[in-house]
């Protein structure tokens, strides 16, 4: 389990943003915040939304989703179960914990 990292799911975007909004309140920065996604139509809602990085379904460029995931030392496993909530449309911020402590900063 990857303990440098925290993961959320969305199927609402406004929820996302709000998140987004306090983490910046909590002094994380948009660099340590990823959003990942598949639905096209979501990702074109990201568009222009937000300058937090945005990883959508791999293009064959290496930068996709799962690409990110294991960048950030994610599992085969744990990159397995995110990527199949991707493909079930959900929309998944992850967020570098940078040692702000073990609770998750959505709390």
């Amino acid at each position: 389990m990857n303990d440098d990292c925290f993961v959320k799911e969305y199927d609402n975007l406004a929820a996302l943003y709000q998140d987004i909004s306090n983490l910046k309140d909590k002094r994380y920065t948009e660099g340590n915040m990823y959003i990942l996604a598949h639905e096209t139509e979501t990702a074109l809602d990201l568009t222009d939304i937000t300058s937090v990085p945005k990883f959508l379904k791999d293009q064959g460029n290496g930068e996709g989703p799962r690409n990110v995931l294991q960048n950030l030392d994610f599992s085969p496993e744990e990159a397995d179960h995110y990527e199949a909530k991707l493909d079930e449309g959900k929309v998944l911020l992850v967020v570098k914990n940078n040692n702000k402590g073990p609770t998750p900063p959505f709390v």
